[in-house]
């Protein structure tokens, strides 16, 4: 049973998430690296190899068409590089300052534009444990398994108090 949905999770901390990286959009960043490296024509191993198989007659990546026997990874690659054609401008990135690739930027520009929410300031503090953030984290996702919730989600409960951490007799509060 998943309390927040995996979207959530995977927002940074300022964002109100939990900061994990989601494997989907981290792997098509990372691609984004071998893109990149075709686009700037890197001295490395893999672009050699990659000119030499796949790009025989092409210069550039973004007028190259995978030839039909190629490898799926090859053509999940040119897949891909229509989605990321916006990153550049000729041999340049444009997410960095300084005009070179970073995972980590492409990465967050995939996770979209989110707007900050200042309570997490207080809830990621350092001066409370980590068990209180994750319970004060959770309180302000309204996702704490009280009964009501608890009914909701088709799970058997006893007693007579409102929250499931409560004594019983003592009224819920939120």
């Amino acid at each position: 049973m998943a309390l927040v949905s995996w979207e959530v999770l995977c927002r940074p901390k300022k964002y109100g998430g939990l900061n994990i990286k989601g494997c989907k959009n981290w792997n098509i960043a990372s691609v984004g690296k071998l893109l990149w490296q075709l686009v700037t024509n890197k001295e490395v191993l893999w672009v050699i190899w990659v000119h030499g198989v796949y790009m025989k007659s092409c210069k550039s990546i973004w007028e190259h068409n995978p030839p039909s026997d190629c490898s799926w990874y090859w053509k999940k690659i040119n897949s891909l590089k229509h989605n990321m054609a916006q990153w550049y401008n000729g041999r340049t990135y444009r997410l960095t300052s300084n005009g070179d690739y970073s995972v980590s930027s492409s990465y967050n520009v995939m996770l979209g534009q989110m707007s900050r929410c200042r309570e997490m300031d207080l809830i990621w503090s350092r001066v409370m444990l980590p068990r209180h953030r994750f319970v004060l984290w959770l309180a302000y996702q309204q996702k704490m398994q009280t009964k009501s919730r608890l009914v909701q989600l088709n799970i058997p409960i006893t007693g007579d108090a409102e929250s499931c951490m409560c004594e019983l007799g003592v009224i819920e509060t939120q």
